[in-house]
């Protein structure tokens, strides 16, 4: 299934704890290098131009993990030894493989 729009504050949700009511989500669209940031209002305050767009491989929906990451606040770091992305935000940590349908979430795999 293609989704034309696709919710980062979903993949987001999945790492880290809600920042609460009025925080605002990020979207983008498959294709586009353009990312929003959107109040719950529906108000679009931020554009953000990404390096690469977003796009789907074998019905998954590949999003600029850094970028999005890095809106919420989260300090992210490249390992080329491992091929590993870690992601911290408080005193959560997430620990992604390249290749890899697994992932380590404070240190308990996760699929």
């Amino acid at each position: 299934m293609n989704f034309k729009k696709t919710s980062a504050a979903i993949c987001a949700a999945l790492m880290f704890t809600a920042a609460g009511a009025n925080a605002a989500t990020l979207e983008f669209t498959i294709g586009s290098q353009n990312m929003y940031a959107v109040m719950p209002s529906g108000t679009q305050t931020e554009k953000t131009v990404l390096e690469t767009a977003p796009y789907t491989y074998n019905d998954r929906t590949m999003v600029p993990v850094r970028v999005i990451s890095e809106k919420f606040g989260a300090a992210v770091e490249w390992n080329e030894a491992e091929n590993s992305v870690s992601i911290e935000k408080d005193g959560k940590n997430i620990l992604l493989f390249i290749g890899s349908d697994t992932a380590l979430v404070d240190g308990e795999q996760v699929t």
